[in-house]
């Protein structure tokens, strides 16, 4: 069960990093996950040995306007020239489709800059209305995986356990093998197995407990993926 941890400051970092895959970079977790800073991006990747990613996101909207796709193209550029392994960008269409050619572009802004930076999507994929057409436009993209709740929305509490894990194994089954599942959404040490299960391996948490950063939920995911 490989395992992704989402952080927003260079000591929670530091710790993640001896237990996790991945680490997913962010400013706001709080607001499920902003831009980070430059110095947060440059700073992590010279104190860490595994993948950095950084999310690209600028609003709490999935549609991006002119503005907003400038703000993003932007960012995508800093964050990669600052050393990110990957991004994770999601910008979505006022139809709820995968918006390609705003994609596209922050996704050629960050090639351009490094060629071979791995390029995911986040949770705005739960709010495509059409799960195969997204995951087409997805792997047309070359989008190496994307974040699932498995519910759309931020606020997953309305859908049950089962209908969640039935709508990421759907997704999973969907996407295999050009576009990789991430669980993600409330993954705890309590959860954890069953969501790989359903994903199909990854797993996504930022290990917060009330808001606060704990220490034992990453030591515990760790113990259960080893």
């Amino acid at each position: 069960m490989p395992l992704e941890i989402a952080v927003d400051n260079l000591a929670e970092a530091v710790i993640a990093a001896q237990h996790a895959d991945r680490l997913e970079l962010c400013a706001e977790l709080d607001r499920h996950g902003m831009t980070p800073s430059v110095e947060l991006v440059s700073s992590v990747v010279a104190a860490v040995t595994i993948p950095a990613f950084a999310l690209v996101r600028e609003s709490d909207s999935y549609v991006a306007d002119h503005p907003t796709l400038d703000a993003l193209i932007e960012s995508a550029r800093r964050v990669v020239a600052a050393g990110a392994t990957g991004i994770v960008i999601g910008v979505l269409t006022r139809r709820g489709e995968i918006d390609t050619p705003a994609c596209r572009e922050i996704i050629n802004v960050a090639r351009t800059a490094n060629p071979s930076i791995v390029v995911a999507f986040h949770r705005a994929f739960d709010d495509a209305g059409d799960t195969r057409a997204a995951i087409d436009a997805l792997a047309a993209l070359g989008v190496s995986h994307t974040l699932s709740a498995g519910a759309p929305g931020l606020d997953h509490s309305a859908r049950s356990m089962a209908d969640r894990l039935a709508s990421l194994a759907r997704a999973r089954d969907l996407a295999a093998p050009q576009v990789g599942i991430v669980a993600c959404g409330g993954v705890r040490s309590s959860n954890a197995l069953e969501f790989a299960i359903a994903s199909g391996g990854w797993v996504h948490s930022s290990c917060r407990v009330h808001g606060r950063f704990d220490v034992s939920q990453v030591r515990e995911l760790a113990r259960l993926i080893r």
